[in-house]
């Protein structure tokens, strides 16, 4: 009986292990839940650790004030080493959620792959811009834009 349990202990051991934080996590909450279009978010995440690879996600907070069915944003990636990344997304938001759910809560939250392993292969400061693309001065709805970067598998 003993082993059993010491056996089981280190298989939750294990697993916690597995399940890291973020490598970086930053959510900038926006005034009155509306993203203005000249508003550009800017994300400055330090690198200390050379070599390793990342996987970048854009997360969105918004509301049942969210007019449209997608979220069109061009996202700048600048790494230390100088290399600059620019990519235009159209998140689907209808399809990510399920729109029953904005009526039991007052917000949802999406979370979409912006960047697969990126390598970061010098210390310094990474920047993510992102640039609203609706073409409104205002965007209502969404009360939330952040960036979460998590260190990618082989690592």
């Amino acid at each position: 009986m003993n082993k059993t349990i010491k056996y089981f202990f280190v298989i939750l051991i294990a697993l916690a292990a597995c399940k890291s934080e973020p490598a970086y996590r930053k959510i900038k909450s926006l005034q009155g839940n509306t993203w203005n279009r000249f508003d550009n978010q800017v994300f400055e995440i330090p690198v200390n650790e050379t070599g390793k690879s990342y996987d970048i996600f854009l997360t969105m907070k918004r509301t049942a004030d969210y007019p449209y069915d997608e979220l069109p944003v061009n996202v700048v990636l600048q790494t230390p080493s100088g290399e600059e990344r620019i990519h235009e997304f159209t998140f689907k938001l209808r399809q990510s959620l399920k729109e029953s759910d904005l009526e039991k809560e007052d917000s949802l939250t999406s979370e979409f792959q912006l960047w697969k392993e990126i390598l970061l292969s010098d210390k310094g400061k990474c920047t993510i811009t992102i640039e609203n693309l609706i073409p409104k001065i205002a965007t209502p709805g969404i009360a939330s834009i952040g960036i979460v970067m998590k260190k990618s598998r082989g690592n």
